[in-house]
């Protein structure tokens, strides 16, 4: 039997397959950016082929499919969404556009406000009006609510999302609500705050059930073409999508609830970095995942992802649990441009694997890194993609020449090395947003290069911040997909409770959690978890009373008694003291959302074997060994550096050297020193003068 996990980004389709044996196979797929689906399809059946087996084979034999995307991400930035309309409380139906009134730059008039999803005459409000604690003040008006479906009918919408004020006290009229309009508009998608946020704040809540429904009906088309397409080679063929928070869910459950699925791909990849973490004996690590079009950024600290309550995506929160995971528009697609001020820009516009690097040969006419990296003599053109796709050293030139060394009075050379440091500069400021802004030393951590493009650039960046070693999975090049084989199943719930230190009520804690508790093992129940392999771990939300935002803690016990109430004084006053430096204890604090996840025991992961990659499944070298190649990554200019194939790197390389593999070249610098080491990673560990420090480095990974 197998397990699959599939990443599908802009530019390439990563798989990772096991077997119960714990052999594993990796592969890299140009992405299908028309019908992603048949893309899948396609890179599925490359993948039983190197299994020997045909596509029906292969899936008979699955006994799990993950699968993660960027499809409902990239619709949100895209404006690709579907039509659609929102109901609120009479009256309220601004809350979307006035949002919380803040500006990025506050005094900029002129400044760009995040786009809203939903036009104004789309955005309707019903008569009905619950209190603070959500007994009911004007009665839902059914009649007006029937005037409002036929309006809803007139414009055509796809999607309704229904926002009602403090429906999260009491769902009755949402769900009121949506039985009408389920009922009136047979097709439409509809969505209630209740069922996907029931927490306190009404922008918050409005912003995330409107991006669900704007989502849902893509990811809901997308995923029916694709049950429908393996369905014509074998029934067995168990979905499950990867979750913001870094688990598992049905595709029957995400359907209805896309906005779950935003971080869906890079979550993969944060999982991943704890397997590492794990499997190095190395707690904290930035792990940094430099893919087409993104560059991705995850901490992992004491060995665990941090999770997040909510986070803005496209200018808007989301209140959803998610990894802590920052991304940036610079990755091997990003393309180089020259504005009116002469500035050269990398990014964010990627150009997708259609039509892609000038490079690729495709139709691109546009300068990205990858072809930079091409012209300064990092990448070898006969054995890109493991040699599927050969790379046209002529295009690059024509497209940095034309765009970039013309414009600015450099040669080509010049303006590709331009291009590859302003990347670098990109991601390494990147790592500092999520290290030294939240007052980490970098130098703590060790970086993680994963990606097929960031193996390029991690040592050069690593040096630079003066982190003690980069580690270069063998995996990197589909390390999110690799990262969802670990994944469990696991349901995450959320709800709204407002108790007060002056007046702690654990009998109603107690009821809450318990409902929390029954609704999460439901879920397990039905994806056949035994309750042995079951696991929980609650977090409170709690502020002093006249704060304004939230800290997490973990109380560590699932039942509360009179004496709890003295362990979450300590452990919140003890938390912001570690957040912000200080504390007040003679403060009232307040716990304001409870938070559980239900979830199976990860199981453990499948390393490569050290000295080995494989996409086609064979052995020996792609490359003859030990070859020289002129490159450029500084002002030093050309130099000549050794490179190496798959099957002739030693057990140490001194830099400044190249390890070519199928699906990713590793750059050792000058002042590094490249070995392998435990999971079959590749250690780069900067040389210092001490060398037991250096040692002492390498041997820690």
């Amino acid at each position: 039997m197998y397990r699959v996990a599939i990443d599908t980004g802009g530019t390439f389709t990563d798989i990772a397959a096991v077997n119960k044996s714990g052999q594993m196979m990796m592969l890299k797929s140009p992405t299908d950016r028309e019908d992603p689906a048949r893309g899948i399809v396609s890179a599925l059946a490359e993948m039983a082929g190197c299994w020997g087996l045909d596509l029906t084979s292969f899936l008979g034999q699955t006994e799990q499919i993950i699968h993660g995307t960027t499809l409902v991400l990239n619709a949100l930035l895209e404006g690709r969404g579907s039509r659609t309309a929102l109901l609120t409380t009479e009256g309220f139906r601004d809350a979307l556009e006035i949002r919380r009134s803040r500006r990025e730059n506050q005094w900029d008039l002129r400044a760009p406000v995040p786009r809203v999803l939903v036009p104004r005459r789309l955005r309707l409000g019903v008569r009905e009006r619950l209190d603070y604690r959500g007994e009911v003040v004007i009665p839902l008006d059914r009649e007006q609510l029937k005037k409002t479906v036929l309006r809803l009918q007139a414009e055509g919408v796809e999607s309704v999302a229904v926002c009602f004020l403090f429906s999260f006290q009491n769902p009755a009229h949402e769900e009121a609500a949506a039985a009408v309009l389920r009922e009136s508009l047979p097709g439409v998608v509809v969505t209630t705050s209740a069922e996907v946020s029931p927490r306190i704040r009404e922008y918050e809540r409005t912003t995330t059930v409107v991006r669900n429904a704007y989502l849902t009906p893509v990811l809901a088309a997308y995923l029916d073409r694709l049950e429908e397409k393996l369905a014509a080679y074998s029934d067995n063929r168990p979905i499950y999508l990867m979750l913001n928070s870094g688990g598992l869910t049905d595709a029957r459950t995400v359907k209805n609830f896309a906005v779950k699925t935003l971080l869906s791909g890079p979550a993969g990849g944060a999982q991943g970095g704890q397997g590492m973490a794990q499997a190095l004996q190395r707690p904290d690590l930035v792990v940094a995942d430099m893919g087409g079009t993104s560059f991705d950024v995850t901490l992992v600290v004491d060995g665990k992802c941090r999770q997040v309550p909510e986070a803005e995506l496209a200018g808007h929160p989301v209140t959803l649990p998610m990894t802590d995971i920052r991304s940036i528009g610079a990755g091997g697609g990003s393309v180089a441009s020259v504005d009116e001020s002469g500035r050269l820009l990398v990014g964010p516009r990627s150009a997708g694997s259609v039509p892609g690097p000038a490079c690729y040969g495709r139709g691109g006419t546009e300068p990205t890194v990858t072809d930079a990296a091409l012209l300064l003599g990092l990448l070898n053109p006969e054995s890109f993609l493991g040699g599927r796709l050969r790379l046209d050293y002529n295009r690059a030139f024509a497209a940095v020449r034309d765009n970039i060394a013309v414009p600015l009075g450099l040669d080509v050379a010049e303006a590709a090395l331009a291009i590859y440091r302003i990347a670098a500069a990109r991601m390494a400021d990147a790592i500092r947003l999520v290290t030294v802004r939240q007052g980490l030393d970098p130098r703590q951590f060790a970086l993680v290069a994963a990606g097929g493009a960031f193996p390029l650039f991690a040592g050069l960046i690593a040096g630079e911040m003066e982190m003690r070693e980069a580690i270069v999975p063998l995996q990197g090049p589909v390390f999110c997909a690799w990262g969802m084989l670990g994944a469990s199943r696991q349901m995450d719930l959320s709800r709204t409770c407002l108790i007060s230190s002056g007046a702690f009520e654990c009998d109603a804690l107690n009821a809450l959690v318990g409902d929390m508790l029954a609704e999460g093992n439901a879920d397990l129940d039905r994806y056949g978890v035994p309750v042995p392999e079951r696991e929980t771990e609650l977090t409170l939300e709690m502020k002093y009373q006249d704060q304004h935002h939230e800290i997490s803690i973990n109380p560590g016990e699932l039942r509360f008694g009179p004496s709890s109430a003295a362990s979450i004084n300590h452990a919140f006053h003890k938390r912001h003291r570690e957040l912000f430096g200080y504390d007040e204890p003679g403060k009232p604090w307040e716990i304001v959302n409870v938070r559980l996840v239900c979830r199976e025991r990860a199981g453990g992961y499948v390393y490569p074997a050290p000295g080995y990659w494989t996409g086609d499944n064979t052995e020996g070298p792609i490359s003859p060994p030990a070859e020289c190649r002129e490159v450029m990554t500084g002002p030093a200019g050309w130099q000549a550096v050794k490179v190496y194939g798959a099957a002739g790197v030693p057990p140490e390389v001194s830099g400044p050297a190249l390890l070519e593999f199928p699906y990713t070249t590793v750059l050792v610098p000058a002042g590094f020193t490249a070995s392998t080491k435990a999971q079959g990673c590749i250690s780069l560990c900067r040389e210092v003068q001490n060398t037991k420090k250096r040692e002492e480095c390498c041997n820690e990974s």
